[in-house]
């Protein structure tokens, strides 16, 4: 039998069609597999938990408390991780001394597909942080309003769940740490108050995200 008869036209016409067909019709290897993702995201986040508060000299003022907060930020993605900016505010209550925090921060976030529309990420954040506490009586009877800055860090596993093509949920804990030196001078005479402060938060957070 002759190769004319072996390899007609139609049959090779056949095979240059359905190869490529069938090649495109595999599955996505584990690699490209994952939820929809967004290059571009707006973040609204609410965050909640406790707080250990520094600061004081012979348990004068709390030690410890809740917080409640809120951010808002901006996030690039990139293949396995993400880049991003925000701004968060923290509240921390007090009777007589609330303190607030105000932290600028700049983000990594990781994350690994758990399934089609659901990932594990972990963050990672840094940046500068105000810390005030209010209204502290110095040792001639006036009252301050400190101010505590210094480097911020966080830690963030989390879950994020795509609810829509151009809506994400996450969901996760969060351990914060801000604060550094007082911007009060040192004509300021405050025997139970030192001249460094910190808090550090342990809690959880809900975070929407809207692509754009």
């Amino acid at each position: 039998m002759s190769l004319r008869l072996l390899v007609s036209p139609r049959s090779l016409l056949a095979a240059l069609v359905l190869v490529p067909a069938t090649a495109l019709a595999e599955p996505a290897s584990p690699l490209d597999a994952g939820p929809a993702r967004r290059s571009h995201l707006l973040q609204a986040t609410l965050r909640g938990g406790g707080a250990w508060l520094g600061g004081d000299v012979d348990q004068h003022y709390d030690r410890s408390g809740f917080y409640g907060g809120f951010g808002v930020g901006y996030s690039l993605a990139t293949r396995g991780v993400d880049l991003g900016a925000g701004f968060d505010f923290l509240a921390i209550p007090g009777s007589e001394h609330p303190r607030r925090a105000y932290i600028p921060t700049l983000a990594l976030r990781f994350h690994l597909p758990l399934g089609e529309s659901s990932e594990f990420g972990l963050g990672l954040r840094a940046g500068w942080s105000w810390v005030t506490m209010s209204n502290v009586m110095d040792d001639s009877g006036r009252r301050h309003d400190h101010t505590f800055s210094g480097l911020h860090l966080g830690l963030l596993p989390h879950v994020r769940w795509w609810l829509a093509p151009r809506l994400a949920l996450d969901v996760g804990a969060e351990l914060l740490v801000a604060g550094g030196g007082d911007s009060v001078g040192t004509d300021v005479r405050t025997s139970y108050l030192e001249r460094s402060a910190r808090i550090g938060t342990f809690g959880g957070f809900v975070r929407f995200g809207f692509g754009l």
